[in-house]
């Protein structure tokens, strides 16, 4: 029987989707989490203990229970358990991402170094450390209206849009404090309707498995994960775009095996990379 280790937060709300996709293709479970259950499992499903904010800790300790128990896969539920997923994949033999790739996906100022090494579409963009130094970035990035966020955050955490320079730095204060501190990004608002592709990797390639309009308005100050509708209503020449910029993404950034999330922006016939993730779709898709 496959054994599948799923990698669960204990704050996690999708944990009975997981468990029950892997119960109904005959896997084996095991949980990691960050906490011992609260109630015990009835089921006799095992659970161990990690450390997910120390992933090479929490690799180690995979690490053990495979020499044990033998494990097939790796699974994270969301973006604080997907570097220990690549992290002890890759040293178990197991198809991942390299490490490195992940870590670029849960840093947006490398992510989008890295999609600019490739000439991604992409906003322009300037990375900074304090609230006040954001007013002198707005004309590097092209000028007003632009957006400000963490560097670390994800959901739309923290993402702010601005069409001054009053409201950017109050942006960036505010941006700051969700995310208790580190640094920022101010970035080229890009007008157009927003979109996200769910896919999956294997091997490098791309396997689009949906891809989501977002029919409320997307225009800000604030952009809060609303109501996604699939299948798209977008033309097909479009959505081959969308599709193709989001594997050439991918591959800059070093993504080649797994789940992806992206979110991008269409302005007429082209797609602009806003995000992307190396895990599934978050809510209750």
């Amino acid at each position: 029987m496959t054994r599948v280790l799923l990698l669960i937060p204990s704050a996690t709300y999708r944990a009975a989707d997981f468990v029950a996709a892997a119960k109904a293709i005959g896997a084996e479970i095991v949980i990691a989490s960050d906490a011992e259950p609260v109630i015990p499992d009835a089921t006799g499903t095992r659970s161990i203990v990690v450390p997910l904010d120390d992933p090479a800790a929490a690799a180690s300790v995979i690490i053990d229970l495979d020499e044990r128990r033998g494990i097939d896969a790796i699974v994270a539920l969301d973006d604080r358990g997907i570097l220990v997923a690549a992290m002890a994949a890759q040293r178990l033999g197991l198809p991942c991402n390299n490490p490195d790739a992940v870590a670029r996906t849960r840093d947006k100022e490398s992510m989008r170094d890295a999609l600019g090494i490739f000439e991604m579409p992409q906003p322009r963009y300037a990375a900074f450390d304090e609230p006040g130094e954001v007013v002198g970035l707005i004309e590097r990035i092209g000028g007003f209206p632009c957006v400000v966020k963490p560097v670390g955050l994800s959901a739309s955490q923290g993402v702010i849009r601005a069409d001054d320079a009053a409201s950017a730095l109050a942006a960036a204060t505010r941006a700051q404090k969700i995310s208790g501190g580190g640094r920022l990004l101010v970035e080229q608002y890009i007008a157009g309707t927003e979109v996200a592709v769910e896919g999956l990797l294997r091997s490098g390639t791309l396997e689009v498995l949906a891809v989501f309009d977002k029919p409320d308005p997307m225009e800000g100050p604030y952009f809060e994960e609303t109501i996604y509708v699939t299948p798209s209503r977008l033309g097909a020449s479009i959505l081959e775009e969308i599709e193709r910029t989001t594997a050439e993404a991918c591959a800059a950034i070093g993504l080649a095996e797994g789940p992806v999330h992206a979110e991008l922006r269409v302005d007429g016939e082209r797609a602009w990379i806003i995000e992307v993730a190396a895990r599934s779709i978050g809510g209750l898709c």
